[in-house]
């Protein structure tokens, strides 16, 4: 895409970077009513503010301990830090080209779309619905087209429908937000038009604004799938799998009680990042102990068991069990800094350093917020764009071979 304002948004944030220290009234707004809630319980989500621009609302996610990257191929970002940080590129390659190798919770969009043609804000907001969890958020706010004062000192382009006063913008209705929604798999939340955000800086003083919230929907993409017939006939087997968000549940639970670490491994931590939840050709959740961690697990097991979670050995006694359906492994420091166990299980150090509690499918899962590293060491490079049914433990077809992965393959078994 044409960086057709660079020279504008350079200047622009050279000059008025008299807020950056506080927060945009959006992003409190979206903060208090779909975030608080999550980061009280010591649940912490996976942000992406595109079209970031000065990243003020980009470190103020951050400063309430989620992961946060700012898109936006003008922005600016004084401190970055290991969960915040600018990707100064197109935003919409980054969603198209999957950059960030991960699913997020929630897209933030703030004044961004209406600085775009129809056409490209159209496929930001597509490839945002592919770069998200099911059941994550779309958050907009932007100039109503309702807003009489902005349209009477603008310049209007009949040919590319834009409005021209210091920079180019296309403006919004609030029924073609929500055919954005409807067209692509999402629920509205919230849509409210207003004087939400004075603003001394901009050529309107008070804005006419339009806030909207719309939810992907939890569904099974993967039916959708070009791919889905190579692994439709593992999926009835699976079926099961779903029931471990619930087991899962109960584990967290008792863990957390007793102050037990764990950390997410193999295809669990595979399906937090590529689907969210577990891998539609995958059957169960494994994670992983370092050694205090595990020995603290055994001093417990009694407990476990009575909330319905038996206790199995499996293949080396002392390194690998399960409690009910869920694997667990114990993990040793290897010497290229990793904590590794059976069964190809792997978490790095430097990685386990940084784990938080996130959303996975119906439930919970503590793991790295960038687990690249651990990912790469087992599945290698590609583990983000390749599909493979046989890289879980309970189930093989080797007729099956690796396939590439599109968008509709990044969704998790539904319950």
């Amino acid at each position: 895409m044409n960086n057709q304002n660079k020279l504008f948004w350079d200047n622009n944030y050279k000059t008025t970077n008299h807020d950056i220290l506080e927060p945009s009234s959006f992003s409190n707004f979206v903060y208090k009513t779909y975030i608080e809630k999550y980061n009280n319980d010591n649940v912490y989500l996976k942000i992406a503010d595109l079209g970031c621009g000065n990243s003020r609302d980009t470190n103020f996610f951050n400063s309430k301990k989620n992961l946060c990257y700012g898109i936006d191929i003008n922005g600016v970002l004084d401190k970055e830090n290991i969960n915040c940080k600018l990707i100064k590129k197109d935003v919409l390659d980054v969603l198209k080209n999957y950059e960030l190798c991960m699913l997020f919770d929630i897209i933030y969009m703030r004044w961004f779309l209406h600085a775009l043609p129809y056409n490209i804000s159209n496929d930001i907001f597509i490839n945002s619905i592919h770069n998200l969890k099911p059941g994550g958020l779309i958050t907009i706010e932007l100039p109503s087209i309702n807003d009489n004062e902005l349209k009477k000192n603008s310049v209007y382009n009949e040919t590319d429908k834009s409005f021209t006063n210091i920079h180019k913008r296309w403006l919004y209705s609030i029924d073609m937000l929500k055919d954005l929604a409807s067209n692509n798999d999402c629920d509205v939340l919230y849509c409210e038009e207003g004087y939400f955000s004075p603003n001394n800086n901009t050529e309107t003083n008070n804005p006419l604004l339009i806030r909207f919230i719309c939810q992907k929907r939890k569904s099974a993409y993967y039916e959708k799938s070009e791919n889905y017939s190579k692994y439709k006939h593992i999926i009835p087997k699976m079926r099961h799998s779903t029931t471990h968000y619930d087991e899962m549940s109960k584990l967290n639970k008792i863990l957390e009680k007793n102050n037990i670490k764990y950390v997410a491994v193999a295809g669990t931590s595979l399906g937090l990042t590529r689907h969210g939840g577990i891998i539609p050709w995958d059957n169960d959740i494994d994670i992983g102990f370092v050694e205090k961690e595990w020995e603290k697990l055994f001093k417990i097991k009694d407990e476990i068991e009575k909330n319905g979670l038996k206790h199995t050995v499996c293949r080396i006694k002392k390194t690998h069990c399960h409690f009910g359906p869920i694997d667990c492994f114990k993990l040793i420091k290897n010497n290229k800094n990793f904590y590794a166990g059976v069964a190809k299980t792997f978490c790095s150090v430097d990685e386990y350093n940084n784990v938080v509690k996130q959303i996975f499918g119906y439930t919970y899962m503590y793991a790295p917020f960038n687990n690249h590293e651990s990912l790469k060491e087992r599945y290698g490079e590609n583990y983000f764009k390749i599909g493979n049914v046989n890289d879980n433990f309970h189930f093989k077809d080797n007729t099956v071979k690796n396939f590439n992965l599109n968008h509709n393959d990044l969704s998790y078994q539904l319950k």
